[in-house]
């Protein structure tokens, strides 16, 4: 049992260095440990975007990730159009300085450029938000699928050959759903620094945004290396 588990964690890690991150965390910290890490991770993430945006509560993020919120409402948030409109809108934000959102415009700028530039920022974060969330679904669908094949063998062939197949099986499908999602990334975040240099924004904001997406890749990779402890110390598994 404890071979079948050890083999499988060093095949994860080996198919890619980039996974000794989260082995380490997996091997260090309990489920619920690495839930709570990327939770923190989300708040400050959150704390940064703040100083530009409203930025959407917990709750709201996962209402859009589940469809309850439509990308508009979370712009609408973020931008605070919700709450002002119109000529007064545009003042309350070309009055704030924004790090991300550009200085404040040049003598004959139009206060609406750098709200507009808000808008798109706003748009693209919501995109990442959407992008985590069904990425995450898709993981999850690898894992249940996975699941569901080894125990649908008949118990004298649930072996260890059985369960590193499977296994490999699914690391697999989420390495090339990783290197989609890195793709949409990198996609968002030149789609992003183009807005920022046109409106003169701050570019950290890219920094910013890699460092949420690898560490929240890092534990999620890290939550599933820990199922993976569970699931074959479950009964019935040889």
């Amino acid at each position: 049992m404890l071979l079948a588990v050890f083999t499988g964690f060093m095949l994860f890690a080996i198919r890619e260095r980039g996974n000794l991150a989260a082995l380490w965390t997996a091997l260090r910290f309990s489920q619920d440990e690495i839930s709570l890490r990327a939770a923190r991770n989300e708040e400050e993430f959150i704390r940064k975007l703040s100083e530009n945006l409203t930025p959407l509560p917990r709750e709201d993020i996962e209402k859009l990730k589940n469809g309850e919120l439509t990308e508009e409402e979370a712009v609408s948030i973020m931008t605070g159009a919700n709450a002002a409109s119109g000529e007064g809108a545009a003042s309350k934000t070309g009055a704030s300085g924004p790090r991300y959102g550009g200085q404040h415009p040049a003598a004959g700028a139009a206060l609406s450029d750098e709200a507009f530039c808000k808008e798109r920022i706003a748009a693209l974060i919501a995109k990442l938000y959407l992008m985590e969330g069904g990425y995450t679904a898709q993981l999850e669908s690898i894992r249940q699928s996975g699941e569901n094949a080894f125990f649908a063998l008949a118990e004298s062939k649930r072996t260890t050959k059985a369960k590193i197949s499977i296994a490999m099986d699914c690391i697999s499908k989420a390495e090339a759903l990783e290197e989609k999602c890195d793709a949409e990334m990198d996609s968002l975040l030149a789609e992003l620094r183009e807005i920022l240099k046109e409106y003169g924004g701050d570019l950290s904001l890219i920094g910013d945004i890699r460092s949420y997406y690898a560490a929240q890749k890092d534990l999620k990779k890290a939550e599933y290396l820990s199922l993976y402890r569970q699931y074959f110390s479950k009964e019935g598994v040889n």
